[in-house]
């Protein structure tokens, strides 16, 4: 691996510390206010964006990936079941910033 590389590997450890503390914390508020389900999904967004730039060889699956994530969290909140849409929006942002650490690497 080159520096570039090392770079960002460093870049993603930075990036995974910073929105795991964001995701927990509005996971604790987003049981106490639905307000909080609004930042899980801005915290979501920013994570979708990473992802989609870093596997521009793949945009198109990138993209079908995320939306379909987006619409289970987003049915499941207008359908009325907050509980299940907050630990779904838990779940699936773990499971895209490991799909971008996968990214990240491969594309590298």
């Amino acid at each position: 691996m080159n520096s570039e590389t090392h770079l960002l590997v460093l870049f993603y450890i930075f990036y995974i510390s910073a929105m795991t503390l964001l995701v927990t914390m509005s996971y604790e508020y987003a049981l106490k206010n639905k307000l909080g389900y609004f930042f899980l999904l801005i915290s979501y967004i920013s994570t979708a964006v990473y992802f989609v730039l870093f596997s521009l060889s793949d945009s198109m699956l990138s993209l079908i990936i995320v939306v379909y994530f987006w619409l289970i969290m987003q049915i499941s909140y207008n359908l009325g079941k907050y509980k299940f849409a907050i630990v779904s929006s838990l779940i699936i942002q773990e499971i895209l910033m490991s799909l971008l650490y996968y990214a990240i690497v491969r594309a590298v």
